[in-house]
């Protein structure tokens, strides 16, 4: 016999599914939803004396960021960087997860377990090898002065190729897994029936393998960029004080100018430029396309 609680679930699946995701749907009302109003609220008041927040409404906070060449240069800076980042990842990226999915070697989870390493890995030790690494007296440079082919260190730390290096090394694995796990769904027999219909191997791939990947492309592009766009640690240790990401810009005016309604409104604009870049990828490639077969 089933008890009053049991029967009320058995009648009620809606109910189970509710308290299944009560924790989850805490966690991010606290730590995620709750912040993001403050920051919503800091935006629209005012810079008290010696910092903090008078909370009143205004929007000259708003006006200054969009109106001035100095925020909308940084913000286009960082979303040109961002698409850089993005596209280096998918065509290094790609390669790896399709020989990853396609692979037939005893050897493959050994590979998968080393794509995973770089996530064990503190993003400061992974900055601040590179920063050893691209110093003028680092690694890069003593073999290109020890090879004869400069005769002088290049500049490589503190630009941006550095900064797109840092954060290549950084999301690669972000690009890399989503592509593997939608790469490694497809059916061989679909390839095998494009080859019995006369298509080369580059046809295949362009007509059959490229077209069932992009669930993988999709979503690793999306989480690419959005990770890049946002980013702070890389920039600020590997680009320096010239080459500045809007994430920065919220760090020095919450931090250095105790501007918090300033710092907040710039991070508004930062979260709506993806939301605006989010909706155009989905016009244009369809972000349902990222559930694949999963439906």
């Amino acid at each position: 016999m089933r008890t009053r609680l049991e029967r009320l679930f058995w009648r009620r699946p809606g109910l189970v599914v509710a308290l299944q995701l009560t924790p989850a749907l805490g966690w991010l009302a606290v730590f995620f939803l709750v912040p993001l109003v403050l920051i919503a609220v800091y935006s629209v008041g005012r810079r008290a004396e010696g910092g903090g927040v008078v909370f009143t409404f205004t929007l000259q906070h708003y006006v200054r960021v969009l109106s001035s060449s100095y925020y909308l240069g940084i913000t286009w800076q960082s979303l040109v960087l961002s698409l850089k980042v993005t596209a280096v990842t998918l065509l290094l990226g790609y390669p790896v997860a399709y020989l990853l999915a396609t692979t037939r070697s005893r050897w493959k989870p050994f590979l998968v377990f080393l794509l995973l390493v770089p996530w064990w890995t503190s993003i400061l030790v992974k900055n601040f090898a590179w920063v050893g690494i691209l110093l003028d007296n680092g690694l890069v440079n003593r073999v290109l002065l020890g090879a004869g082919l400069v005769d002088r260190p290049l500049k490589l730390l503190y630009t941006e190729f550095s900064v797109t290096v840092g954060l290549v090394h950084l999301l690669i694995p972000f690009m890399t897994l989503p592509l593997f796990a939608t790469l490694e769904k497809l059916d061989p027999q679909l390839l095998e029936a494009s080859g019995n219909l006369g298509a080369g191997p580059i046809a295949s791939f362009r007509e059959v393998t490229l077209p069932l990947s992009l669930p993988g492309i999709a979503s690793g592009c999306i989480l690419t960029f959005i990770l890049a766009f946002g980013s702070f640690v890389t920039p600020a240790l590997l680009g320096g004080s010239r080459n500045w990401m809007v994430a920065m810009v919220v760090q020095d005016q919450f931090l250095n100018a105790f501007n918090w309604p300033l710092g907040s409104a710039v991070a508004i604009v930062l979260l709506l430029v993806v939301l605006v870049l989010v909706l155009g990828f989905n016009r244009l490639v369809g972000l349902e396309k990222i559930w694949g077969e999963v439906r």
